[in-house]
């Protein structure tokens, strides 16, 4: 196993007041999945009415309290309050449950996959459905981002971990990418896929992000661009010395020129040891060679690995090897 090297620009965990924590303190709520008789006399009364009050029945404003605080916490501008509670009131009254017990293809049902299809869904601002998928995130755990097509992960990284804070880990995986030898050419892209890492993972600390939850990660998404992104920030992980190998190269597509150029990095790696893979791995992390050495280097080392694990599958001993 090879040991991470000390990343001295990591970001600090501090104690006490000044940690971070969870907006929300869910052990408030009771989470009744089920409605009381008295509830869902008021729902019906409600919602079978002509418009909507402003101010509910206090069993209805009680099963919105956490809703409305949510809304709160996020900051969400008021004028979208209003509106925000209506959706939920709408699809507590046809599913005849609280939104404690909606599933992950609930809330991407009621959430749309599109903005545009979300609107017409509710006749509600666009905007609303950024702060449903807020409180969404916040009270039940919805993370199946991918179902959701566009939507602005940075404002939802934003709200619930902090813009300075983010914007310190983007540096952060950043230096690791540039350590790394990528370019910047797609930043942004790259930025958006940190920022869904950190927001599935319920941490704001790219310490705690995990080798198996980039892979998750990819392997839910059918976007070949995204799944790259993934593969990127495994490298700069990797690079930062958090780490200890990268998401496997995701090919590009046979009409792509640059196919071929880039499959040197990984083709026949799985003849290669996993150990010497790794320190392969670690070595082009951390040379301060330039990137087109490197890559050449690093070619060579893996040939030499496919060499070496080729001689010892043909009984040749160490020994004689050496």
């Amino acid at each position: 196993m090879i040991t991470p090297r000390p990343q001295p620009h990591a970001w600090p965990r501090r104690a006490g007041s000044d940690a971070w924590h969870w907006p929300i303190d869910l052990t408030r709520y009771q989470r009744h999945s089920v409605f009381s008789d008295l509830e869902l006399l008021e729902l019906d009364r409600v919602m079978n009415g002509q418009a909507l009050p402003r101010v509910l029945p206090a069993p209805l404003e009680q099963v919105l309290l956490p809703v409305q605080e949510a809304l709160s916490a996020s900051h969400t501008h008021p004028r979208f309050h209003f509106a925000v509670r209506r959706i939920f009131l709408t699809e507590m009254h046809k599913r005849r449950r609280s939104f404690w017990s909606w599933t992950p293809e609930e809330w991407t049902e009621i959430l749309c996959s599109t903005g545009g299809a979300f609107a017409d869904r509710y006749r509600s601002p666009v905007k609303c459905r950024q702060q449903v998928l807020t409180v969404a995130y916040l009270l039940c755990g919805f993370t199946d981002f991918h179902t959701l097509g566009a939507f602005v992960r940075k404002m939802l990284a934003d709200t619930i971990f902090g813009a300075g804070h983010m914007e310190a880990i983007i540096e952060r995986v950043a230096e690791g990418a540039k350590l790394w030898g990528l370019s910047s050419q797609h930043a942004q892209s790259l930025h958006t896929a940190v920022r869904e890492a950190v927001l599935v993972n319920r941490s704001p600390y790219l310490e705690d992000l995990t080798y198996d939850l980039l892979v998750m990660m990819g392997e839910r998404t059918d976007t070949l661009a995204h799944k790259r992104k993934l593969r990127t920030v495994s490298c700069a992980l990797m690079a930062l010395g958090l780490f200890h190998q990268t998401l496997p190269e995701v090919p590009y597509p046979s009409t792509k020129k640059v196919a071929h150029r880039r499959t040197f990095l990984t083709l026949g790696t799985e003849t290669v040891a996993a150990e010497w893979l790794q320190y392969c791995q670690r070595w082009r992390a951390t040379s301060t060679l330039t990137p087109s050495t490197r890559k050449s280097h690093y070619s060579f080392l893996l040939k030499t690995g496919r060499c070496i694990q080729s001689t010892l599958s043909q009984g040749i001993g160490h020994a004689r090897l050496s």
